[in-house]
């Protein structure tokens, strides 16, 4: 965690670049400030060292606009702040005050003091004095320094997993919070077993065994239940597959009904715990916690409740009378039953993905471009997916790619480790999570971001003949090369939309430069190796527009091959260029995390629409599948462009942490209907308190309110975030002069 004090007060940057700035009126240095170290060890919700306390005396702390929760340290009464609040006076009381950003802040003060809203674009703690205060910075990015060796045998995998998860003792309700799952130790597969011993002593015992046969396939997709449950796992030969506690035995049943049977029961148990921790002091009333009246259940006493006990109550209640309450699951990943992909396995756990063997079959080129054309903004949003998705063997012959139609869950985003090629998933690889990891080892203060554009000059092209790095494969003409009937006005023409993509795109990074550190380079008609150099350079995203073949990327000499690029130092891409799944599925390997491609030939006008847009929504917070999918709906082939490694990777984190989308129905007579969602494939269990309403809501949940014009306008006014309208994509401030 690098603090670095500013003009206005203090900026706290940590591993992934995560970023919140604390401001400050009247600080001075020192004061002899309360301890916030005990106050944090009793709040339970903090970090477990503190690394670094900021202690000086101030008249006002200016947050981002999020979620606060003070605590009073003597008596645990607790007081909530959310971005609908505009006032609230705390007595004068020892407090403990959590700021939820994207990067954590506490503050340990004595006295009374105000929270207030200013003008939605920040929230206020005043003190009528100058008074002593601590500051604590905890980041959410955190990487596990142990790992455990284990041999490449059924009985193997089931010790890697019984201690996945002893790096998350919390075994109450709180489990279900995204602060209370951390990633599992690292595991390897092969070579003389190795367990340290902090893991085995750390791991909670909560008397739940998972039982299932030696077959990979079963260890593999009841991986997540296993770790949310803390269970110990178990094969036995012939075993009918079980969830043992207590007393009790749960028949899971033989794949692939096994595979259902895990999903559903996680997916109770998880929902249920994110209502009973209520009933203890760190959660609170949520828009789905009247589920537990209409199933007879008490919170405070679940709460309390050990795994066991939950788990005998949450299966003898009729969880299907309020099932529709909760969202659907955020994130399924089918995955290949292979000892290399259970290597995989921490980096997937604390999210709680429901896991699944890769199943697909073939569709026709009709049953192809029928499903594309309709993968647009539908009428109102679909329940199992983040922003509709429909689900697909057909060959896309510019990227040199078969696609093939998956059988996927009921998840709203979809990921896919094998070794075909779905639509509707985004193609992942082990090497995506290892290099994920990569970019914590060395971590810049600011975001590195590098936008190239190539023009399609064929007299450059055709002048040069060769020379530095040209590619030894046998040249090939152009996939998108013009008839020689085609003038030279057609050819500029042609290079126009880049140009506004390039322009656009540049854009959204400074006005995203103005509120985060980010550095941002502009590069032209780069050469071969200048764009290799690029890719290998450290870079968080590179965003090039042009064309490709299947001789590489256009640049101004020639063509790149990135299968040459020794290793890949740019964390994200957009490759906006004609099929260039092949240069991302590259890139990843040699060591990207993912980024957005393309399936087939795409007009520079419709790429241009795309790649904007996706700048835009990274920049915003949304992860590379989530942005993806919003940004191509807009086109009438949307299917042809694909995230390929760790879609729920997100580049830099808004300040809500999960920005929302929203849909904006018209009602007539100036009267307007808005869905409201957030969510995302990672950290789900969290929670939002919205503008429009008082209450708190998990992630993932769809909120309908019934506005005026004034009040939609002055709800646009907090969005940083799309609108859809009329089946089509709208940023805020273009939205506003609609209505």
């Amino acid at each position: 965690m690098e603090i670095t004090r500013t003009a206005g007060g203090f900026r706290a940057v940590d591993d992934a670049t995560n970023t919140v700035d604390v401001q400050v009126t009247g600080w001075r240095d020192g004061g002899a400030p309360p301890a916030v170290d005990t106050a944090l060890a009793a709040a339970t919700t903090g970090p477990d060292e503190v690394e670094t306390v900021i202690e000086g005396t101030v008249e006002t702390l200016t947050f981002p606009p999020v979620f606060l929760r003070a605590t009073a340290t003597e008596t645990g009464e607790s007081w909530e702040f959310g971005e609908s609040d505009e006032h609230l006076r705390l007595p004068s009381r020892s407090h403990l005050l959590r700021v939820d950003s994207t990067v954590r802040v506490f503050v340990r003060f004595d006295g009374p003091a105000d929270i207030h809203t200013r003008d939605n674009e920040s929230i206020s703690l005043a003190f009528s004095e100058p008074t002593p205060v601590s500051l604590c910075f905890d980041s959410l990015v955190e990487t596990p320094d142990t790992e455990v060796t284990v041999p490449e045998t059924p009985a193997g995998v089931t010790t890697a997993l019984t201690l996945a998860s002893a790096t998350s003792p919390v075994t109450s309700p709180d489990r279900s919070w995204p602060t209370c799952r951390e990633q599992p130790p690292a595991i390897t597969v092969g070579g003389a077993r190795s367990l340290p011993s902090s893991l085995v002593e750390d791991r909670p015992e909560t008397g739940v065994e998972l039982v299932v046969p030696p077959d990979l396939r079963y260890l593999l997709t009841g991986a997540s239940l296993a770790y949310y449950l803390a269970a110990t796992v178990r094969t036995e030969s012939g075993a009918e597959p079980r969830l043992r506690f207590g007393d009790h035995e749960e028949p899971l049943g033989e794949l692939p009904a096994f595979e259902r049977r895990t999903a559903s029961l996680l997916r109770r148990v998880f929902c249920l715990d994110c209502v009973a921790r209520g009933g203890g002091p760190h959660g609170s009333k949520l828009g789905v916690t009247d589920t537990f009246d209409t199933l007879g259940l008490d919170a405070e006493r679940l709460y309390g409740a050990p795994v066991v006990e939950r788990l005998r109550t949450y299966l003898d209640v009729p969880f299907e009378r309020v099932a529709d309450a909760f969202p659907p699951w955020h994130l399924g990943l089918s995955i290949s039953p292979t000892y290399d992909h259970v290597e995989t396995l921490p980096h997937l756990l604390a999210d709680v993905p429901q896991l699944s063997l890769p199943r697909s079959s073939s569709l026709t080129k009709d049953e192809w471009l029928r499903v594309s054309v309709a993968d647009q903004f539908p009428e109102t949003p679909a329940a199992t997916d983040d922003d509709g998705v429909s689900s697909y063997r057909v060959r896309r012959e510019v990227a040199g790619v078969e696609l093939v139609d998956p059988e996927l869950g009921p998840a709203r985003t979809h990921g896919w480790m094998s070794d075909d090629v779905p639509v509707d998933a985004f193609v992942t690889l082990p090497e995506a999570y290892e290099n994920r990891v990569r970019y914590l080892d060395d971590p810049e203060s600011s975001l590195s971001v590098v936008a190239v554009v190539v023009d399609r000059d064929r007299a450059s092209l055709a002048a040069d003949g060769g020379g530095e790095n040209t590619p030894t494969r046998p040249a090939a003409p152009d996939a998108e090369t013009r008839s020689a009937a085609s003038s030279n006005t057609e050819t500029d023409d042609d290079t126009e939309p880049m140009r506004a993509e390039h322009r656009r795109a540049v854009e959204h990074y400074e006005q995203r430069a103005a509120e985060l550190p980010i550095d941002i380079r502009i590069e032209e008609n780069v050469k071969r190796g200048e764009l290799a150099q690029i890719f290998a350079e450290r870079h968080d995203l590179v965003h090039y527009i042009g064309h490709r073949d299947e001789r590489g990327l256009e640049c101004a000499n020639g063509y790149l091959d990135v299968s040459t690029v020794e290793e890949s130092n740019a964390q994200t891409f957009f490759l906006n260029a004609c099929g260039s799944y092949p240069e991302g599925e590259a890139l990843v390997r040699k060591g990207s995390v993912g980024g957005g491609v393309t399936l087939e030939r795409v007009g520079d006008e419709q790429a241009a629409t795309v790649g904007t847009t996706f700048a835009r929504l990274l920049m915003h917070g949304f992860c590379l599948e989530r942005a993806l999918t919003l940004a191509r709906r807009q086109l009438m082939t949307a299917k042809d462009y694909v995230v390929v490694g760790d879609g729920t990777h997100v580049v830099t984190q808004s300040d809500a942490i999960v920005p929302p989308v929203a849909w904006v129905f018209d009602d007539g007579d100036e009267d307007y209907r808005v869905q409201v969602r957030h969510g995302a494939p990672g950290q789900v269990g969290g929670r939002v308190k919205g503008h429009l309403d008082d209450h708190y809501h998990l992630w993932g949940v769809d909120r309908v309110y019934d506005v005026t014009t004034s009040e939609l306008r002055e709800y646009l006014d907090t969005l940083d975030s799309p609108v859809v309208y009329d089946r089509q994509l709208y940023w805020p401030e273009t939205f506003a002069t609609t209505i």
